[in-house]
């Protein structure tokens, strides 16, 4: 009896108490032998003595020893979270975690399907035929990777690195490229159907045989850029014009 008359004391009390009393009536009601109240678990941040902790990654994942020189061929990545993470933004210095480390590693048909990849090195790294349907490469770096006939599909790929990679007969479609450096990049006979390469880096580039239907370049730069035998279509240009010279 006593237990109830508490509760409904409570019940009338608590929405008028705020966040600093409710820890001391919690509290008071276990005291007084009413049932166990839980409050919602609490991840604790440090904010005095340091930066928060930010999960590691491990040196083992889907059966392939993490680093550079890995051979991890066909291994499956989807839906990991491997990237760089940053924290401590209203600290005066920002800290976390670095991107993992691919540098000449073989992953020719590796899965990262939804992955984040977020800073992570590919550095001349054998990515043939892998998937990243959907996975967030922002600034992840692939200087001279192999990704021919790769999925990079919906893909978010901004202020990535990829100059001199080989992308021939990769699909981009509907990727997000925005800011870019794919200079001097081999895109020939790849798709990038409504990909947005708007502001990046493409001097040198070749997209003989590409299909640029829908692609978007706006004021990318692409001084030396070959277009010979692309499919432009609906295709916006460096200079904001639209190019429909080969619509059906």
């Amino acid at each position: 009896m006593k237990s109830l008359e508490h509760r409904r004391v409570l019940a009338r009390v608590i929405p008028a108490l705020g966040p600093l009393l409710l820890a001391s009536v919690l509290a008071l009601t276990a005291a007084c032998g009413s049932a166990a109240v839980q409050a919602p678990a609490v991840q604790v941040v440090e904010v005095a003595g340091g930066a928060t902790p930010v999960p590691t990654i491990p040196g083992v994942i889907a059966d392939c020893d993490i680093g550079p020189g890995a051979e991890c061929p066909g291994a499956d990545f989807s839906d990991m979270d491997m990237g760089a993470a940053a924290v401590g933004w209203h600290q005066a210095e920002t800290v976390g975690r670095e991107g993992l480390d691919f540098t000449d590693a073989n992953l020719r048909g590796a899965k990262f399907i939804g992955t984040n990849l977020e800073g992570i090195e590919f550095i001349r790294a054998d990515l043939r035929e892998a998937n990243f349907h959907l996975s967030n490469l922002t600034e992840a770096v692939l200087l001279e990777a192999d990704a021919s006939g790769a999925d990079f599909s919906l893909a978010t790929l901004e202020n990535a690195e990829f100059e001199g990679a080989n992308l021939s007969g990769a699909d981009f479609s509907g990727a997000v490229m925005k800011g870019g450096d794919f200079s001097g990049a081999d895109f020939t006979g790849a798709v990038l159907r409504d990909a947005s390469l708007a502001g990046a880096f493409l001097a040198g580039a070749d997209f003989s045989g590409a299909d640029l239907t829908g692609a978007k370049f706006t004021f990318a730069e692409m001084d030396g850029a070959i277009l010979e035998g692309a499919i432009l279509c609906n295709t916006k240009m460096a200079d904001r014009t639209i190019n429909n010279d080969d619509c059906p």
